[in-house]
C-alpha cells in the first residue's frame, strides 16, 4: 500500500532533476508516489519528466504552474497529495538509497499524537551529522533554531491532512516565504518526532533561496514582515533569556528590511521600543546585508 508521496517543487532545475530522478530509481522501497510542481520552468524541465515517465519505478504526477514561488507551489503539492504522508525533497537533493525504506520503518514507529518526522539532511560539503545528538524525541521544528541552535538542514514527513488545514497564506505579487511561517502554524496540531537519520544529501546553489535570503526578503516585503512579527510573538513559548535575545534579532531584522524598502518602521514593528533602541544596530545590519543589493 502507497502511504507516502514525494513532493519536488521546482523552477528551472532540469539537471539537477535528473540527479534527484536517479536517486528515485535506486531506491530499496518504491512504495511512493513522486509529485513534481513546476513552478514555471523555462528549460524543457516537463520534457525531461516525460522521460522520467517512460522508466520509471514509481508513479510519477507532474503538474505546471505560472512562477509564483515554492511556497505556492507547495500549497498546490498539499492540495494535490492523496496520501497519508508528505515529504519535501527538494529539486537540488539526492536520496539515500534506503530513504525510502527508512521513512517506512520510523513512520511504522510513530505515536498516535505525532503530526510526523523529522530527519537531518547531510551537506555535500559535510558529509558529517554534527550537533544533533542532544535533541530530544518530540519536539517543534522551530526548536531546532531556539532551544538546540541547530543550523543544520532537515527533511520534514508530515502527515498530509494538517498540511491541507494549514497551508501558507498567499501575498499577491509576492514569491518568497520563510517555511517557518507554515513550522509555526503546524505547532498547534502537536509535536514532530525527531530520528537521527538522515536520509538524504543536499547541496546550496548559487541561485538557490537559501544564499540570496536577503534579496529575497527585500523583494517579498509583506511576507518577510509577517515572518519577523510572527516570530516575535511565537518566542512567548521559550523561558526569558531565549525570548529576548531571539526578540532582540527579529526587530533588528525587521528595521533594517523597513529601512532598506524605504518603509515606516512604526507602520510595522510589534514593538516601538525595540525598534528605537535598536534602530542603529539595524542601520549597520542593513548596510551589511542589503547595501549591496540596492
Amino acid at each position: 500500500m502507497i502511504r507516502l508521496t514525494i513532493f519536488t517543487p521546482t523552477y528551472n532545475r532540469k539537471k539537477e532533476l535528473s540527479k534527484l530522478y536517479d536517486s528515485l530509481q535506486k531506491q530499496s522501497d518504491t512504495r511512493f508516489k513522486w509529485l513534481i510542481v513546476d513552478d514555471g520552468s523555462k528549460d524543457g524541465t516537463e520534457d525531461i519528466i516525460k522521460e522520467f515517465k517512460k522508466d520509471s519505478r514509481f508513479d510519477i504526477i507532474y503538474t505546471y504552474q505560472k512562477n509564483s514561488g515554492k511556497y505556492i507551489a507547495h500549497n498546490k503539492g498539499a492540495e494535490l497529495c492523496d496520501t497519508e504522508y508528505f515529504i519535501c525533497i527538494d529539486s537540488d537533493d539526492v536520496l539515500e538509497e534506503n530513504a525510502v525504506e527508512t521513512i517506512y520503518h520510523y513512520m511504522s514507529k510513530m505515536q498516535e499524537k505525532s503530526i510526523g518526522i523529522i530527519f537531518p539532511r547531510k551537506s555535500k560539503e559535510n558529509m558529517k551529522n554534527d550537533g544533533w545528538n542532544e535533541i530530544k524525541r518530540f519536539i517543534d521544528i522551530i526548536d531546532l533554531k531556539y532551544i538546540y541552535k541547530i543550523k543544520g538542514e532537515t527533511s520534514i514527513l508530515i502527515k498530509t491532512k494538517y498540511l491541507r488545514e494549514e497551508t501558507f497564506p498567499v501575498i499577491e505579487n509576492e514569491k518568497f516565504m520563510s517555511e517557518e511561517i507554515l513550522y509555526q502554524k503546524l505547532a498547534k496540531h502537536g509535536k514532530l518526532e525527531f530520528v537521527n537519520v538522515p536520509i538524504c544529501q543536499f547541496e546550496y546553489k548559487d541561485d538557490g533561496l537559501t544564499r540570496n535570503l536577503f534579496i529575497n526578503w527585500s523583494n517579498s516585503f509583506n511576507a518577510s514582515i509577517l515572518l519577523f512579527k510572527s516570530r516575535y510573538e511565537i518566542l512567548n513559548k521559550y523561558k526569558f533569556n531565549i525570548r529576548v535575545i531571539n526578540r532582540i534579532k527579529a526587530i533588528i531584522n525587521l528595521n533594517a528590511l523597513c529601512i532598506n524598502n524605504k518603509k515606516k518602521i512604526f507602520d510595522y514593528t510589534p514593538s516601538k521600543l525595540y525598534s528605537i533602541i535598536f534602530f542603529i544596530p539595524a542601520v549597520l545590519w542593513k548596510e551589511m546585508k542589503y547595501g549591496k543589493n540596492r
